[in-house]
C-alpha cells in the first residue's frame, strides 16, 4: 500500500511544480503583452508624426526655401530615428523581463 502512496504523492507534487511553472509563464505572457500595449501608443503616434513630417517635406520641396525643407526633413529622419531607438529599447526590456523570471525558478 505504500508505494502506491508514495507514488500518488509524487505524481502530485510532479502536477502542482508543472502548474507552478505555467501559472508563472502565463503570468510572464501576460507582462509582456501589458508592456507591448503600454509601449504601442507613443512609439506609434511618433510614426505617424514622422511620417507627417516625410510628406510635409516632399510637398514643400519644390515650393519652399530650401533651408524649410532641409529642416523639416532633417525633422522626420530625426522622428524616424526615435521610432527606432524605441523599438530597440521595448526588445532589451522584453528581454529583462525574461531574463528576471528565468532567475526566478
Amino acid at each position: 500500500g505504500v508505494p502506491v502512496v508514495g507514488g500518488i504523492l509524487s505524481d502530485t507534487l510532479d502536477t502542482v511544480a508543472r502548474s507552478t511553472v505555467l501559472i508563472k509563464n502565463a503570468t510572464g505572457v501576460a507582462g509582456i503583452v501589458v508592456l507591448f500595449t503600454i509601449c504601442i501608443l507613443p512609439v506609434a503616434k511618433i510614426a505617424v508624426t514622422a511620417l507627417a513630417f516625410h510628406l510635409t517635406a516632399a510637398v514643400i520641396q519644390p515650393v519652399a526655401d530650401r533651408r524649410i525643407y532641409a529642416t523639416v526633413s532633417a525633422l522626420a529622419e530625426v522622428l524616424s530615428l526615435m521610432v527606432g531607438v524605441l523599438c530597440a529599447l521595448f526588445v532589451m526590456f522584453v528581454i529583462c523581463i525574461s531574463m528576471l523570471l528565468c532567475m526566478g525558478g
